[in-house]
């Protein structure tokens, strides 16, 4: 018998084990499984986009942003002229703020993921710590006020009102108070007066003078949001892309500049107002476990007196909530009382007393008529 026909007889009559034909194949290295994507992130696409796709505005971005920067580039000339004649000034104003828009929806598109290059979910998720999560009150301000300074300087020294107007002339005619009325907040007109004209008594022009308190509004507003973001961030569990899409909005959306470059009362309650919301909201979401908190008590009281000093309308408002949170919260709201009480004690008892004492004529009773307008 050859060699050949023992090795089939051999196979044939099962002395040996049958030969694989897929052991040679089993042999080959397979390729490395893919890892899926964390949660949160999108899988990366095969290969990096190039560079310049990622940050290639749209022709719908281009167009948006042409009408933003007509719009705030008009927006001054309007409010301080009452009209917007056709200038080379009006045209560089506006290519500036077409620019920072083009230039803002594309890198923004880019941060937010909405153009999924390579890795966007990684930046993002990078973008939300650095800004919103470890350093908010320094770099996530700070890209607020970039966003805003552009806005800032084109409406240099600021836009001041008729109200603001007669706040300042109070407080240059003291010690006489026969001038001042508090139909104003007197609180707010101290500090007009005490920022304003204070520098201008340190030798500040008056458009330095101005522009400063516009500035002092600017990061005061910065920090009150960043507080706010930060808050839905950490605390309120709201999402990376969200989180920056918000912070996003604060900087790019034409009313938070606009609202800060205009020295008015109603910009020194916001400030004020937001950060006693953030509060209003952590006592909901505790369902009042947080006024347990002796610190937290009194800051929300302090905020509470500091909202109604800078708006007298807002005691309506505080004291219709805090009624309604005492009811809600049952046992727990039971400490919502003392900024209750607090807030009714002031400004319907002892702010009354102290303005007549001083000569501050009243205001006219008819005023908390205007809140369902505000």
């Amino acid at each position: 018998m050859s060699k050949a026909d023992a090795c089939t007889s051999g196979a044939s009559a099962g002395d040996g084990p049958r030969a694989d034909p897929l052991a040679v194949e089993a042999t080959v290295p397979l390729p490395r499984p893919v890892a899926p994507a964390p949660s949160g992130e999108r899988p990366e696409p095969a290969g990096p986009l190039p560079r310049c796709a990622r940050l290639r505005p749209t022709a719908l971005e281009v167009i948006v942003a042409l009408f933003c920067g007509v719009g705030f580039a008009a927006a001054q000339r309007y409010v301080v002229d009452g009209n917007c004649p056709l200038s080379a000034g009006l045209l560089v104003d506006a290519l500036t703020f077409w620019l920072l828009f083009v230039v803002g929806f594309a890198g923004g598109g880019v941060l937010l993921g909405l153009r999924a290059p390579r890795g966007a979910g990684r930046r993002a998720s990078r973008a939300c710590g650095l800004l919103v999560e470890r350093h908010p009150y320094t770099l996530g301000a700070l890209t607020l006020l970039a966003c805003w300074a552009p806005t800032l300087v084109v409406m240099y020294p600021g836009i001041i009102t008729q109200d603001a107007y007669q706040q300042l002339s109070m407080v240059a005619e003291l010690p006489s108070t026969d001038a001042f009325t508090a139909h104003h907040p007197v609180l707010t007109t101290l500090l007009f007066g005490a920022v304003i004209l204070g520098l201008m008594h340190l030798g500040a022009p008056w458009g330095v003078a101005l522009f400063s308190f516009a500035v002092l509004q600017a990061v005061c507003m910065a920090l009150v949001l960043m507080r706010a973001v930060r808050y839905a961030r950490v605390v309120l569990g709201m999402g990376c892309r969200w989180s920056l899409l918000s912070l996003a909005f604060c900087g790019l959306f034409p009313f938070f500049p606009l609202m800060v470059a205009y020295v008015v009362k109603d910009t020194v309650f916001c400030v004020a107002f937001v950060t006693l919301m953030v509060d209003v909201v952590e006592v909901g979401r505790t369902r009042g476990a947080a006024l347990s908190s002796g610190s937290f008590l009194a800051r929300l009281t302090c905020l509470c007196l500091l909202a109604c000093l800078t708006k007298k309308v807002a005691v309506y408002i505080l004291v219709i909530a805090l009624a309604i949170g005492v009811i809600a919260l049952r046992r727990r709201g039971l400490r919502l009382l003392v900024p209750l009480v607090c807030s009714a004690v002031l400004m319907f008892a002892v702010y009354p007393a102290v303005t007549t004492a001083c000569g501050i004529s009243q205001s006219d009773p008819r005023e908390m008529f205007s809140l369902p307008f505000r």
